[in-house]
């Protein structure tokens, strides 16, 4: 379908996990939740750090959870208020590369 998938990792260090899609492929399935999928990923894991990229057409946005938690410490990213913005934050900025029609 166009895509690909690398994994890098190292002990101690973390791990690096990069999944290209073409969205323009007949056979590839719905792109689902995406926003919802890292959203679970963040606040099931609190303690973790991730760096969500998400480019469509060379529009680029960044989710850094250490940027976050350092702008919120000490609060857990997992605290209700927090939380709700990640979600809403993740949400707004994929919807808005894809024209405010991405759900």
């Amino acid at each position: 379908t166009g895509g690909a998938m690398d994994i890098q990792s190292t002990v101690g260090v973390g791990t690096v996990v990069t999944a290209p899609f073409g969205l323009g492929h007949i056979d590839r399935p719905p792109m689902g939740d995406v926003a919802g999928a890292w959203f679970s990923l963040v606040v099931m894991n609190p303690e973790k750090d991730f760096l969500f990229t998400y480019d469509v057409d060379g529009q680029v946005f960044t989710f850094d959870t250490r940027e976050v938690r350092a702008a919120v410490a000490p609060i857990p990213l997992n605290q209700m208020e927090i939380s709700a913005w990640i979600q809403e934050c993740l949400q707004s900025e994929i919807n808005e590369l894809h024209g405010g029609n991405f759900t």
